[in-house]
């Protein structure tokens, strides 16, 4: 076999190599950072649920806007186990009022639990006054599961939208 067609097929096997053991936390999908609005979806295997999330980052704060927040998750367990799945959201590192819960029975193995949070922009500034307007909005969705198992697959989705006030 000529050198450098061993060198192409070595250089091959080693790319497939490393698409077999892609990093567990690695974005699906993401449009950060955007201007109006992000999106991301992301994928985990083999992992514990707490601390798993989804992020993005709108570039600028306006005044009499509102973000509006969607996010869903999804896990499933290699063995069915009761499950008590919490998802939080945070703006700029401040979490937004209400956790999202739901329990799930033990005798099965996937849970889901989804959420909508809308996040004054203006109310966010008058809080803490030169931290928002004109600044990056930073957008972050954690799962949390009391029980703290782990799955075997943990998808979570996120959007976050900047609209103005009506």
């Amino acid at each position: 076999m000529d050198a450098r067609i061993r060198g192409t097929a070595i250089a091959a096997l080693a790319a497939t190599c490393v698409a077999v053991t892609s990093p567990a936390r690695a974005a699906d999908v993401t449009t950060s950072p955007g201007k109006a609005a992000v999106f991301e979806t992301r994928r985990y295997a083999d992992r514990p649920i707490n601390f798993s999330a989804a992020e993005g980052q709108i570039l600028k704060a306006k005044p009499k806007n509102v973000v509006t927040i969607t996010a869903s998750a999804y896990t499933h367990l290699a063995l069915a186990k009761a499950q008590q799945l919490l998802i939080y959201a945070y703006v700029n590192v401040s979490q937004v009022e209400t956790a999202f819960t739901t329990s799930c029975p033990p005798s099965s193995d996937a849970c889901s639990v989804s959420g909508t949070w809308i996040v004054d922009l203006d109310a966010a500034e008058a809080a803490a006054p030169g931290t928002v307007m004109g600044k990056p909005v930073d957008v972050w969705v954690s799962l949390f599961d009391a029980n703290a198992n782990d799955a075997d697959q943990i998808q979570i989705t996120m959007a976050a939208r900047m609209e103005k006030k009506r």
